[in-house]
């Protein structure tokens, strides 16, 4: 019987208890989290991309003149091979700083790692060396155009910010349109994110200082020399900027669109370098919407554009 009576007794107190920790879960803790993200939103100056608030809800605006994203993204992770069903939720808080001039490089610089290095190496994209020992071993670097992509990092006021961010808590992932900073926690308070989007805009801005002193890139020649000629005879309009041609030919609207993008080296080349030109068209004739960084806590190759065209008329 004194048995029975402990036993409803801790019932009555663990069931209560387990209740309450899964009502603060599920509930109160996200709205309480979201009432601070959206607090840490205006206190930064930047608005919510949608009028819920959680903290799934990305942060943006500008920053300096440059246009910046805050987020705080979440992952599941296993407790590996030795307990495979230990399952624990993972905070990852990013800031991104837009540049407003692609590198041209076909991009791509993230902290090294096993993984990085691993899928640099599946896809056929070993990790680019750029001649600066503690870059080198700091990160793990894959470009299309090599040569575009070491002129850039060793220039020394970007190489500066990316020597000293290799040791911080948020760490630098970079893409020819983005500077990212990111690290493995849960910021809710402006305080933070606030001197991080400071670093992020003051690397955006000396990439784009290195790139503008680099000269128009092979992409932009080809584009302004060959995708000229081709926009003259056929009364096209060209957007270098954008890297956009588009108007009416033959009865039919046409858009070209060239990206760089990095890409397997072909056997016998010494890089991998490629402008591929996609085309998309309407009878609209609309043309598509554009797609919307202080450090503290080879050879230019040849491009192949490939055409793809669906025109309507």
């Amino acid at each position: 019987m004194d048995e029975l009576i402990i036993i409803g007794a801790l019932a009555a107190i663990v069931l209560p208890l387990t209740a309450g920790l899964l009502a603060w879960h599920v509930h109160f803790e996200p709205k309480w989290n979201g009432e601070r993200w959206v607090k840490a939103a205006a206190a930064l100056g930047l608005t919510l991309e949608r009028r819920s608030g959680y903290i799934a809800n990305h942060m943006v605006g500008a920053f300096g003149g440059v246009r910046v994203r805050v987020g705080i993204r979440t992952e599941v992770e296993s407790g590996g091979v030795l307990d495979p069903r230990d399952r624990r939720v993972v905070h990852y808080t990013c800031v991104e700083a837009a540049l407003a001039r692609p590198l041209d490089a076909g991009l791509r610089l993230s902290p090294s790692g096993w993984l990085a290095s691993a899928v640099g190496e599946l896809v056929g994209l070993p990790d680019l060396q750029v001649g600066h020992a503690a870059l080198d071993s700091s990160y793990t670097i894959v470009a299309s155009d090599p040569e575009q992509a070491r002129r850039l990092l060793t220039t020394p006021y970007v190489l500066e910010p990316l020597l000293a961010l290799s040791s911080a808590a948020f760490r630098p992932y970079l893409s020819d349109s983005v500077v990212k900073l990111e690290a493995r926690r849960k910021c809710l308070n402006a305080d933070v994110p606030y001197c991080v989007i400071e670093n992020a805009v003051e690397l955006a801005g000396r990439l784009a200082a290195a790139r503008e002193a680099l000269g128009p890139s092979h992409l932009e020649r080809v584009i302004g020399e060959v995708w000229g000629a081709v926009a003259a005879a056929r009364g096209l309009t060209l957007d270098v900027e954008r890297r956009v041609m588009s108007g009416r030919t033959e009865g039919v609207h046409v858009e070209v669109h060239a990206v760089q993008r990095e890409t397997q080296p072909r056997r016998g080349s010494s890089c991998a370098s490629i402008a591929r030109s996609e085309s998309a068209s309407g009878s609209s004739g609309r043309t598509p919407s554009r797609a919307s960084p202080s450090s503290s806590a080879c050879r230019t190759s040849g491009s192949a554009t490939r055409p793809s065209t669906r025109a309507s008329s």
